[in-house]
């Protein structure tokens, strides 16, 4: 969908390239400058009773999903549901998943490994979503500085 001539999926990718970028290169402080690449996008069109099943998307270190449509007359089409690695099961301080209940317009990245699903759509007005996977790759290779300039001998 990336390569899409459109306006609009060309001014999305961007603006989700950036926002990414600028978070990640955050994320990785001991490795600024990072370099981020968009590796593949599409957008999921989920039908009354559609949902995505439980995933991850292993081979990304990041993911972002943009939120197009998350209502029609009021009712919410369906969270997105994150699983907790660590939780073996519930209690007060680990719970087995944390729910997020986006609106139009809401990117929420999170990590590519993290097991995800999103709920079935209860309206008859098709939810969308466009969903992306980013590469990274630090430009500052951290290992190698540290073991050049502050390798303890």
């Amino acid at each position: 969908m990336q390569q899409w001539p459109e306006t609009a999926v060309q001014k999305l990718c961007k603006l989700s390239l950036d926002v990414v970028s600028g978070g990640l290169g955050d994320y990785y402080p001991q490795a600024k400058p990072v370099a981020v690449r968009l590796g593949e996008c599409w957008a999921n069109v989920n039908e009354r009773g559609s949902w995505n099943a439980p995933h991850s998307h292993g081979g990304f270190p990041w993911v972002a999903s943009y939120y197009v449509r998350t209502q029609a007359d009021g009712v919410h089409m369906g969270g997105i549901y994150f699983q907790n690695p660590m939780a073996l099961a519930y209690n007060v301080w680990q719970r087995p998943e944390i729910g997020i209940e986006p609106e139009d317009g809401d990117l929420i990245i999170f990590p590519g490994a993290y097991l995800h699903y999103v709920e079935p759509n209860p309206t008859s007005t098709p939810r969308i979503s466009i969903a992306m996977n980013f590469l990274v790759k630090p430009t500052f290779d951290f290992w190698k500085h540290s073991m050049t300039h502050g390798a303890r001998k």
